[in-house]
């Protein structure tokens, strides 16, 4: 990962829906969490009971204005995944993320939201812990 200090706000932005949708939030234990909690104002982040399954993400221009920015990024979204079940969703979510510059450092103050992780990411995963069976897994395999 580039140094912190070097990247601007969109540059933030990016990596941390980058991370996250491939599955960094995920998994605590994990060294890309550690990567996340570098872009992030907020020491630590519940424990989530559902994850927002996407196709893909868009990150807009970002808006600097002093030691203040904002960046909006849409997502094209499938559905909310808990552990029962594959909720659908409106195909578009628009999330406008704010980040504060202390130093030279950029982080994202907020919002602090359920992950947002591929489908396909969701789907190794899945597979990988030998839940192939699972009536969640067969509907995030169709959905589409």
């Amino acid at each position: 990962m580039r140094e912190q200090e070097a990247l601007s706000p969109w540059e933030v932005v990016d990596l941390f829906c980058t991370l996250d949708a491939e599955g960094a939030r995920l998994a605590r234990s994990a060294g890309t969490h550690r990567d996340i909690d570098k872009l992030t104002a907020w020491s630590d982040e519940p424990g989530w009971d559902e994850t927002t399954v996407i196709r893909s993400f868009s990150v807009g221009d970002a808006d600097s204005f002093g030691n203040f920015a904002h960046v909006e990024v849409r997502f094209s979204v499938i559905g909310t995944l808990t552990p029962d079940h594959l909720e659908p969703m409106p195909p578009d979510q628009t999330v406008e993320f704010h980040l504060e510059r202390k130093g030279r450092v950029w982080t994202i103050e907020s919002p602090l939201y359920e992950p947002h992780v591929f489908r396909s990411e969701l789907l190794h995963r899945l597979a990988r812990r030998g839940a192939t069976s699972l009536p969640v897994l067969k509907a995030l395999a169709s959905a589409h």
